[in-house]
């Protein structure tokens, strides 16, 4: 007798055929902080992480992303980097979330004054995908800008 044994894994690794972060910046006024978040897919996240800190994780709900906020935290901060007017600022930590296979993670910056020049080094996972793509939309003072970024072109400046 022979038998056919099927599995199945409900895992979804490598399920998008595609690999892409958004970055939404958003700043309204002198007198408030900007606002960052960045959306990034939950398995490119936990690959990246293992990466970055050789500590394997899984982020796939709410308890877990909170168990490993501070790596989630640390390996966006390293790669992601503002510079406004010539000046680094530093990314202050605010939630993370869940959101199907993606998440959230959100940030505000401390700045007061006047923008004349935005730039943003964004080189989330192209340490793991040649085809990485980094898009950036950027609404300052009600401005819309966009940019896209990937392994070649890792920063780009706005000036206003």
């Amino acid at each position: 007798m022979n038998f056919l044994i099927c599995c199945q894994t409900n895992d979804i690794r490598d399920n998008h055929a595609f690999y892409l972060s958004v970055t939404e910046i958003q700043w309204e006024s002198q007198n408030q902080p900007i606002a960052l978040s960045t959306k990034i897919f939950t398995d490119d996240l936990e690959d990246a992480i293992r990466g970055h800190n050789g500590h394997p994780i899984r982020l796939s709900n709410a308890a877990l992303l909170k168990k490993h906020q501070t790596l989630v935290e640390a390996y966006i901060k390293d790669k992601l980097k503002i510079r406004i007017n010539d000046q680094h600022l530093a990314l202050i930590f605010l939630t993370s979330q869940n959101e199907n296979d993606t998440v959230w993670i959100t940030f505000r910056i401390e700045y007061l004054g006047t923008i004349r020049s935005f730039q943003i080094e964004n080189k989330l996972l192209i340490e793991l995908f040649d085809d990485q793509t980094n898009i950036v939309q950027l609404q300052i003072s009600g401005e819309r800008h966009y940019l896209k970024l990937n392994k070649t072109k890792q920063s780009g400046t706005i000036k206003f």
